[in-house]
C-alpha cells in the first residue's frame, strides 16, 4: 500500500508544475495517511484493552466452610448406590475464586485423575462465576487404606470461558489427606497452573513435599492469627 502511494505521489509531481499546489497536496496526503494509521492504532488498542478488561481468571483459595452448596462445582470417585465396599468417605472442598474483571462462563470439571494413574469420572455440571465471586469445589472421595493417600495426589482440571468464548484452564494438584473419618474436610492445594497438562509425580510422600515448602508452618501461623482475631471480636 505504501509503495503504491509513493508511486502515485511521484507521478503527481511529474505532471503538475505548480509548486504550491504540489506541496499542499503532498502535506494533505501525508496527513491523511497519518490519520489513517492513528485510527487503526487506536482501534487495535481499544480492542486489546476491551479483551483485557473482560478477561476472567480462576485461582484456588482456602475457605473455612462450604459457602453455598447450591452453587458449586462437584466431582468424586464413587457414585451412589455404592457398588464396591468403601471403608472411608469424606467430602473434601476448597474455594475457586474469580480474580479477573470478567465473568468465567461454563466453568466445569473436565478431568479428575489420580496421580497413580486411576482415571476418575468428572461431573458434567457447570457454573458461571462472576468477578470477585468464590464458589466451592466439592469432591466426594472414598478410600479404604489411609496409607493409600500418602504418596498420591488428585489432579482436577477445570475449564472455563470468557465472554468472547475463549477457553482457559485451572489445573489443580490436590492432596486429600486422611482426616480420621471426618465427613467434611478441606483439600490441600499442592500445585496449580493455567495449563491443561498432567502434573509429574512428586516421587516421595506428599506431606514431606509440603513440609519442605513450609506449608505446615503457614497453616500454624494462619490458625494462630484466626484465633487472635476471634479473641478481639
Amino acid at each position: 500500500m505504501t509503495t503504491s502511494f509513493c508511486r502515485t505521489l511521484y507521478s503527481f509531481f511529474q505532471t503538475n508544475s505548480n509548486p504550491i499546489l504540489v506541496i499542499s497536496t503532498f502535506i494533505m496526503s501525508i496527513g491523511t495517511l497519518a490519520l489513517a494509521m492513528c485510527t487503526y492504532w487506536l482501534w487495535k488498542e481499544t480492542r486489546e484493552q476491551h479483551k483485557t478488561i473482560q478477561k476472567s481468571k480462576l485461582i484456588p483459595i482456602r475457605i473455612s466452610n462450604i459457602i453455598d452448596p447450591t452453587h458449586s462445582l462437584f466431582t468424586g470417585n464413587f457414585e451412589y448406590p455404592i457398588s464396591d465396599p468403601i471403608e472411608h468417605n469424606t467430602l473434601f472442598f476448597l474455594g475457586i475464586k474469580n480474580i479477573g474483571l470478567g465473568a468465567a462462563f461454563y466453568a466445569k470439571v473436565v478431568r479428575f485423575k489420580s496421580s497413580n494413574g486411576d482415571e476418575i469420572f468428572a461431573r458434567p455440571g457447570f457454573v458461571h462465576i462472576q468477578p470477585g465471586q468464590t464458589i466451592p469445589l466439592v469432591i466426594r472421595f472414598g478410600y479404604n487404606e489411609p496409607m493409600d493417600l500418602t504418596h498420591v495426589t488428585q489432579q482436577v482440571l477445570i475449564q472455563y470461558f470468557d465472554n468472547l468464548g475463549k477457553s482457559y484452564y485451572l489445573n489443580l494438584d490436590l492432596w486429600l489427606r486422611n482426616v480420621k473419618d471426618k465427613k467434611i474436610a478441606d483439600a490441600i492445594v499442592v500445585r496449580f497452573s493455567e495449563k491443561s497438562n498432567y502434573f509429574e509425580n512428586i516421587g516421595y510422600p506428599i506431606f514431606r513435599y509440603l513440609e519442605l515448602k513450609g506449608y505446615f508452618e503457614i497453616e500454624h501461623i494462619s490458625g494462630k492469627l484466626n484465633n487472635e482475631n476471634d479473641k478481639t471480636i
